[in-house]
């Protein structure tokens, strides 16, 4: 499969009209359709089904719109890693995080590396911990942002300053937002909102102790916001990380008996980093 053909279909993908596409692309619609069918011949599957009102991606067609994504992604950014003079910073460093406090410090690093190497840009993608594994397996991050508890074992890290605290979202009408922190006695029977996260769940199971048999875990999430909509109103309460942010009509309270955990900046032992996402790491590591 050369690259040019999957360039061609992503952007027909995007466009759903081969005549839009082929004006972005400038060529002419009877190479771009030819090009179409001779990818569809190669890879032996129908991409689009054409009817009266166009062409729309057939299942096998969703599935290469979404690989031929990080597969040009990554092209892009090897391209400009190898591009560029060495001696000079520049350039992109992908960086994966959760919604965790330590981002921070994170930020305050990326800013600070800003203003010593303005051509460099940051891309960052927001996600569970798995996801950032895998994105971090595939090569299309460079450096990741990861809680414990998760297993290092394949990658360098940097342990950050701030430690994550476990709390819970409450609806500020409800009685529980009165009390100054959280028991697990006082969760008893009370619908319950769980991270996706199952390393970090079964550490607030555990602290919630004989009380989770009686709970009932009506909702999940990734996204704390998302969360914080749901127990604002009131379908139940939400653990979740403490963050500086507030969201309206809720109240952050603290957990007896805090579960804390700490953050590491981690990157893959087996991949070669580009010498500007070393020099970041090197920046927090100095800075921290």
């Amino acid at each position: 499969m050369e690259l040019r053909a999957l360039n061609y279909f992503y952007v027909v993908a995007n466009e759903s009209n081969i005549t839009k596409a082929a004006e972005t692309l400038h060529v002419t619609q009877p190479t771009l359709s030819r090009q179409i069918k001779q990818l569809e011949d190669e890879l032996g599957t129908k991409l689009f089904a054409r009817g009266q009102h166009g062409i729309t991606l057939t299942n096998d067609g969703r599935l290469l719109r979404h690989r031929a994504a990080d597969i040009l992604g990554l092209v892009e950014k090897t391209e400009l890693e190898i591009s560029r003079n060495d001696q000079f910073i520049s350039g992109e460093i992908r960086l994966g995080c959760g919604e965790l406090k330590s981002m921070n410090q994170l930020v305050t690093s990326m800013s600070e590396f800003r203003h010593l190497y303005p051509e460099v840009s940051f891309h960052m993608h927001t996600g569970a911990a798995s996801e950032i594994k895998d994105r971090l397996h595939q090569g299309l991050l460079d450096v990741g942002l990861l809680m414990n508890p998760t297993d290092l074992g394949d990658y360098n890290s940097l342990e950050l300053n701030e430690q994550e605290k476990i709390g819970v979202l409450i609806a500020e009408d409800s009685p529980l937002a009165n009390l100054a922190e959280i028991h697990a006695k006082d969760l008893e029977n009370v619908p319950l909102i769980m991270m996706n996260q199952l390393m970090v769940r079964n550490s607030v199971i555990n602290w919630l102790g004989d009380f989770y048999s009686s709970s009932n875990v009506v909702a999940t999430y990734n996204l704390l916001y998302n969360a914080a909509l749901l127990a604002r109103t009131g379908v139940g309460v939400a653990f979740g990380l403490r963050l500086d942010s507030h969201f309206e009509g809720v109240v952050f309270k603290p957990i007896a008996q805090e579960i804390k955990s700490k953050s590491f900046l981690v990157w893959e032992k087996q991949r070669q980093l580009s010498s500007t996402a070393n020099a970041f790491i090197e920046h927090v590591r100095n800075t921290k």
